[in-house]
């Protein structure tokens, strides 16, 4: 992410946003340059995308990580997690600790979105990112946002059915800032997409409460 985005005429009108693609550095068609444009032109979102036929290969069950308990009542409370009915998507967690977080949630055919032709299931990546968010918080000590993502991979075309189980797997702790991969799985361990290297950072002026638990984890 290079420049966020407000959305302050979302029900007055809206915004008009132009998604561009081309092959990267004028090579072949194997790899595109994205970027996300709006007003002035201006660039809020790049990201280089494969689609040659090597780039979706098969991922191994991810490793679980030790977890603590996890001792938080809301998952949505309105601060860190904000979200509207369509898009609370988190079911269940089992725990967390430094080593990452796990949980299961619902995806697009289970929220009963409006059916579209998607390639990946939106729902269950935002839930991923939510994930993201909640490890971070407990490792961080606040409410953080995400700002960058080092990679996604898909391994699906087909919407999953049922439960998910989603996967943090902790990298990096700084004091402002934490590194993750998130993995989603079906129940019988399949992966069903990743984000490598999702980068997380505290909000501007989050009050940070860092006193560790048998988690060993901030609460």
């Amino acid at each position: 992410m290079l420049r966020g985005i407000k959305l302050d005429h979302y029900e007055s009108g809206g915004h008009r946003f132009t998604l561009l693609g081309a092959a990267k550095n004028g090579g072949g068609a194997d790899e595109l340059v994205i970027e996300l444009r709006g007003k002035d032109n201006g660039l809020h979102f790049s990201a280089t995308v494969d689609v040659s036929e090597g780039a979706r290969r098969p991922a191994e069950r991810s490793a679980s990580p030790k977890l603590g308990a996890w001792t938080r009542e809301a998952v949505y409370d309105g601060h860190l997690l904000f979200h509207g009915p369509a898009f609370q998507v988190i079911q269940s967690i089992d725990g967390v600790s430094r080593e990452g977080l796990t949980g299961t949630l619902t995806g697009t055919l289970e929220r009963g979105w409006t059916p579209e032709p998607w390639r990946v299931d939106p729902a269950a990546l935002d839930g991923a990112l939510q994930f993201a968010l909640l490890w971070s918080r407990e490792v961080l000590g606040g409410a953080s946002l995400p700002m960058a993502v080092g990679s996604f991979e898909s391994y699906t075309d087909a919407l999953p059915e049922g439960a998910i189980r989603c996967v943090v797997l902790g990298r990096e702790v700084h004091d402002s800032r934490a590194v993750c991969d998130v993995v989603l799985e079906d129940l019988s361990g399949h992966a069903l997409a990743a984000f490598r290297g999702v980068e997380t950072i505290l909000r501007p002026g989050e009050p940070v409460v860092r006193e560790e638990t048998s988690a060993g984890v901030p609460s």
